[in-house]
């Protein structure tokens, strides 16, 4: 293995809104790379239902930086993106 799994967990909370979903509609996910293609899923396992992203890989090639794009809307409001992005750098643990 040559980076220990992380797991990055959010909630609907995660996000500074002062209405309930009852009212604007639900939270929207979606996570990316900085140029909004696909995860690696050699490296990302994304679970939108959970709210999670798994990140790790045993494969020695995917060792380095990736940047991380995560977008957010709520339900009638699709056009008011809130994003946040982030790097992860996957590590040779030896």
């Amino acid at each position: 293995m040559y980076s220990a799994e992380t797991v990055l967990t959010w909630t609907d909370a995660s996000e500074i809104s002062t209405t309930t979903p009852a009212y604007c509609g639900v939270w929207v996910y979606t996570v990316t790379d900085e140029n909004s293609d696909p995860l690696d899923p050699s490296v990302f396992t994304l679970s939108l239902a959970g709210k999670t992203l798994s990140i790790q890989t045993s494969d020695p090639n995917k060792i380095g930086t990736y940047t991380v794009l995560v977008e957010a809307t709520q339900g009638v409001y699709a056009a008011q993106k809130i994003q946040k992005q982030f790097v992860v750098t996957v590590t040779d643990l030896c």
